[in-house]
């Protein structure tokens, strides 16, 4: 699976749902699911999440960006997180690929995977996910 490498405290918004928008400098075509990853301290994944679009920042972009506007920057749009069991993952630049069979869901018995964009509930049903998986 494809993933980035986020600072804290913006991962953890993004993973708990408060971050809806990341800015960066640079466009992406990648579509489908996108492991979200700290890279401090601990360095971990921590959810994933699709790129719904990918617009220049607008003013209305601010807040669930929790980004001043910046000209000319790029605001992608995520959908609702995923949230996963944690796992150390060395944080890079850009986009790199994490093997699939370290990425294992937790959801919480309050989700199932249609509450989920559609590119992670294949995801979801690709791995077989089932209440194995859900948090305690």
């Amino acid at each position: 699976m494809k993933a980035i490498s986020i600072r804290e405290p913006w991962a953890g918004a993004i993973a708990d749902g408060r971050k809806t928008v990341e800015i960066r400098s640079w466009r992406t075509y990648h579509t489908g699911p996108l492991l979200i990853c700290s890279t401090a301290p601990d360095s971990s994944a921590l959810c994933v999440v699709t790129i719904a679009n990918i617009l220049r920042m607008r003013p209305c972009d601010e807040a669930t960006s929790f980004c001043p506007l910046h000209a000319g920057a790029l605001a992608w749009h995520l959908t609702r997180p995923c949230p996963v069991k944690r796992f150390r993952v060395a944080g890079r630049q850009g986009l790199f690929e994490v093997p699939d069979a370290l990425i294992h869901p937790r959801l919480p018995s309050s989700q199932s995977p249609a509450d989920f964009h559609p590119a992670i509930r294949q995801w979801l049903i690709q791995h077989a996910i089932d209440t194995n998986f859900r948090a305690r």
